[in-house]
């Protein structure tokens, strides 16, 4: 802070070599014009000012060099932002790093077991009925039957997502697949003792916190084909 500020180099009136350099560039610039205007001219535009002798035209390239490279580099910062995992999806989950949550998922199930008293065939059904109304976060579903899209019959994997229409389901291989509910069979894997829950997704096209009260029709199979 303390250091001098540099001098900038002016050309004066007496300075020869300078004007010699403008009228001479005028010259070969304007080979038609006297040399009485060039000098009036260096004496109106040139003469006790500062003046930059650097090549534009270099400047020019030099600058959109720049440019171009500025705009390389934030494209890839974009594509670097649009390609991370970000923090509220499903981008980066791997099927083994959900065994906690499936392990929880099914001592969950076997809370809704009802109690032993009742008979075999109607605590089936009730815990059915339970399964069908409680959270499937972490449960190993399978799509058994679909009328509508033949492909998605044998999906398997963790359910990761719910919505009113369609659940998310994370395959062995890491991938999320989106199943819609309606023309679907579910199978849900509660467990080698509890065993498989087979559910119909048309009528549990409702939202998580409305089908935990909704009363379901009680039938053994639902057409998908003729709808």
């Amino acid at each position: 802070y303390g250091e001098p500020r540099p001098t900038i180099p002016t050309m004066t009136s007496d300075d020869s070599a300078a004007r010699s350099l403008v009228t001479q560039a005028l010259a070969r610039g304007q080979p038609r014009v006297s040399a009485v205007v060039h000098e009036a001219l260096f004496d109106s535009h040139v003469r006790s000012r500062v003046v930059g002798l650097d090549d534009t035209a270099a400047l020019r390239v030099a600058a959109a060099r720049r440019r171009r490279e500025q705009l390389r580099v934030t494209r890839n910062a974009t594509r670097q932002r649009v390609r991370a995992p970000r923090v509220g999806t499903l981008d980066g989950l791997r099927y083994d790093a959900l065994a906690p949550l499936r392990r929880l998922w099914r001592a969950y199930v076997r809370s809704l077991r009802p109690a032993e008293a009742l008979s075999s065939a109607v605590s089936t059904r009730l815990w059915a009925e339970r399964v069908s109304r409680g959270d499937w976060l972490g449960a190993v579903v399978r799509v058994a039957a679909a009328g509508r899209c033949a492909s998605l019959v044998g999906v398997c994997g963790t359910i990761v997502g719910e919505s009113k229409n369609a659940i998310r389901v994370l395959t062995r291989n890491n991938a999320v697949k989106l199943v819609p509910k309606q023309h679907v069979h579910l199978e849900l894997y509660c467990g080698a003792e509890q065993g498989v829950v087979r559910l119909f997704g048309d009528q549990l096209a409702v939202r998580s916190a409305e089908r935990s009260t909704r009363k379901l029709r009680r039938m053994s199979t639902i057409d998908l084909t003729n709808r």
